[in-house]
C-alpha cells in the first residue's frame, strides 16, 4: 500500500509529475491511527498490539515510540506491544509481507482497469475488491503530531535495530519503553530516559497546508463566477467614457 493508490482523481495511466506530488509521514499514520482508536473507543482494549512496516519514515522513529508512551501516560492503554516486519529471507529487500499486503494486492490491480474521480468512487472500488469486504474510512484531518511533541521529547539512539517494542508504565506511574532486538530474544532491555521528558497536556494543530486546502475548497463558492465578463468589462469601460 501506498498513497498514490488513493491519489484523485484517479486515471489508469498517470504522469511522473503528479504521481510524486503527495508523500507519506508519520503525522499521516499517528492521524489515521488514532481515527480507528477513536471508532473502537467503546470496546477499547487495555493492551493495544501493533505490527507495522519496518520504515522510519513513516513508522519506526521516536516521534510514533513518544505517541506510544503518551497513550500510555494518558491512560487510553495499560501497555502497547509495537511490532516491526522483519524482512523475508526470499522477499526482495527492503521488503516485507503481512496479510493485508493482499488487500492492497487487490485494490491494486482494480486501480489498474478502474478510473475514480470522486473519493466515494475510490472507497466504493477499495471495499468491492477484497472478500471479506474491507472497511474504507475517510481521514478529514491530518495532525501535525511530531512537531506537537517535539518540545517534550528526549533523545533517542539505535532505535532502528530493535523489532519489537513494550511500552508500559513503571513505579514511578511514567511511560518506559522496552524492547528486543529480535523476537526470539527471551529478555526485555529498558532505555536509560524516559522519551517524554514532560507530560504532554495540549493538542496538536491540523497540518497547515491541509488546512489551507480544506478552507480553500469549503469557501471555493464563494469567488467562484461562472458568468462570462465581457459585458459587465464594456459597461465599465461606457461608464469610463460618460464619465470623461
Amino acid at each position: 500500500m501506498d498513497q498514490s493508490k488513493t491519489q484523485l482523481p484517479h486515471v489508469v495511466h498517470v504522469s511522473k509529475f503528479t504521481s510524486a506530488m503527495w508523500s507519506h509521514s508519520t503525522n499521516l499514520t499517528l492521524s489515521v491511527l488514532l481515527s480507528v482508536i477513536y471508532m473502537l473507543r467503546e470496546s477499547l482494549p487495555d493492551v493495544l498490539y501493533l505490527q507495522m512496516d519496518n520504515c522510519a519514515r513513516e513508522n519506526k522513529n521516536r516521534y510514533l515510540l513518544a505517541f506510544m508512551a503518551y497513550l500510555v501516560e494518558k491512560g487510553v492503554f495499560r501497555k502497547i506491544k509495537v511490532s516491526f516486519l522483519m524482512v523475508g529471507h526470499t522477499q526482495i529487500v527492503g521488503h516485507t509481507h503481512e496479510d493485508i499486503d493482499q488487500v492492497f494486492s487487490k485494490f491494486s490491480h482494480w486501480l489498474c482497469k478502474h478510473a475514480a474521480m470522486t473519493l466515494e468512487k475510490l472507497m466504493e472500488g477499495f471495499e468491492k475488491c477484497y472478500t471479506p469486504t474491507p472497511a474504507s474510512i475517510r481521514t478529514s484531518t491530518v495532525f501535525n503530531i511530531t512537531e506537537w511533541l517535539i518540545p517534550h521529547l528526549n533523545t533517542i539512539k539505535n532505535h532502528s535495530k530493535p523489532h519489537r517494542f513494550k511500552i508500559a508504565k513503571d513505579d514511578n506511574d511514567r511511560a518506559r519503553i522496552f524492547w528486543q532486538e529480535r523476537f526470539t530474544d527471551k529478555t526485555l532491555n529498558a532505555t536509560g530516559e524516559y522519551l517524554l521528558k514532560t507530560q504532554v497536556e495540549d493538542s496538536p494543530d491540523a497540518e497547515g497546508d491541509k488546512e489551507w486546502w480544506r478552507s480553500f475548497f469549503e469557501n471555493y463558492e464563494i469567488g467562484n463566477h461562472t458568468e462570462w465578463f465581457i459585458e459587465k468589462i464594456l459597461d465599465s469601460k461606457a461608464g469610463q467614457c460618460e464619465r470623461l
